[in-house]
């Protein structure tokens, strides 16, 4: 038994973890755009990043449309400014909404890993691009880009979803969401563990 729980121990302590949390889901749930039997929200393929131009520009003017947008960005990123914890690790996911003309919408996005921060400045989303943007997004910073304060006071979150009351016209309303990492074993260490028990129990029957 005590060779059994050493064996345990150190396979544990080899497990190797990846982190990651994306965007689950999201919906438009009210608002001018609001359209009965859709959820006007996607979460948008980065590689290769489109806008409704086909380029790759986003925070100016680039969609254009009704509809709630997203996409993630860099995950697994050190960072001690958005968490309690030292050295905790975050990831971040830009979301926006970029009407045509002067809209209003409301809606939800949930992503699988706790909110920790919304930046929603024009400062704070030009500071945070090296960080947490992607090199293959043209990230665009109009004066007006990111929250006014109407569209501040209507944006919440609480555990892992986010919810939305803003009005946009140009250039749209743009955050970035930094959440909370999921730690996930790696398969291969699973199966390594595995293994080793497999044996353990053969060794031990063959001594017997």
């Amino acid at each position: 038994m005590r060779q059994l729980k050493l064996l345990i121990a150190a396979l544990l302590l080899g497990l190797t973890v990846t982190s990651n949390a994306t965007i689950i889901d999201g919906c438009v749930t009210g608002g001018d755009v609001y359209a009965a039997g859709n959820c006007k929200f996607e979460v948008l393929n980065t590689d290769p990043f489109e806008n409704s131009d086909g380029g790759t520009g986003v925070g100016k003017n680039n969609f254009n449309d009704g509809w709630l947008h997203s996409f993630d960005e860099e995950q697994n990123v050190w960072s001690n400014d958005y968490s309690e914890e030292i050295n905790a690790t975050v990831s971040s996911h830009y979301v926006f909404f970029d009407p045509k003309y002067s809209k209003t919408v409301e809606g939800w996005v949930a992503f699988d890993g706790e909110i920790l921060a919304i930046i929603w400045g024009r400062a704070g989303l030009m500071s945070t691009e090296d960080q947490f943007g992607l090199d293959n997004v043209n990230y665009r910073y109009p004066r007006l880009v990111g929250l006014e304060r109407r569209d501040r006071r209507g944006t919440s979150f609480l555990d892992n979803i986010l919810t939305i009351d803003w009005k946009a016209s140009s250039p749209g309303d743009h955050i970035r969401v930094i959440t909370r990492a999921v730690s996930i074993p790696e398969p291969g260490s699973l199966a390594l563990l595995g293994l080793g028990l497999v044996g353990l129990g053969i060794s031990r029957r063959r001594a017997k």
